[in-house]
């Protein structure tokens, strides 16, 4: 699978996947064998948003990675020190998995700066 950013032309692909990939600022998607299977992004905040797999690629981490992918391309953008998420509790044991933290309604992971 690659990881890459979304072309203007494959938002519907991840809009197919999830509604909310129209929040996204920035916009990454896996694609595999000419397919997308999975995306994620990031909007204002900064917030992770948009992450979305593909059924039957579900449960092979690829939203793992997918969400990894975002959270150091956000590291390397600089002083960010902190990503949100907004999860309902079927999605907040899967982001507590990546070492996001509950704050309130939202779950929040610190990062460290890549160089």
């Amino acid at each position: 699978m690659e990881i890459r950013l979304a072309e203007a032309a494959e938002r519907a692909a991840c809009e197919a996947l999830t509604p909310l990939a129209g929040q996204a600022e920035k916009l990454w998607v896996g694609e595999h064998a000419g397919e997308i299977v999975a995306c994620a992004g990031y909007a204002a905040g900064p917030k992770l948003t948009a992450v979305a797999v593909a059924e039957k690629w579900r449960r092979q981490g690829v939203g793992r990675l997918m969400v990894m992918y975002v959270l150091r391309e956000l590291s390397r953008a600089g002083d960010v020190e902190r990503v949100w998420v907004e999860a309902d509790e079927g999605a907040a044991g899967f982001f507590e998995k990546q070492g996001f933290h509950r704050q309130g309604a939202v779950l929040v992971k610190r990062l460290v700066v890549c160089g």
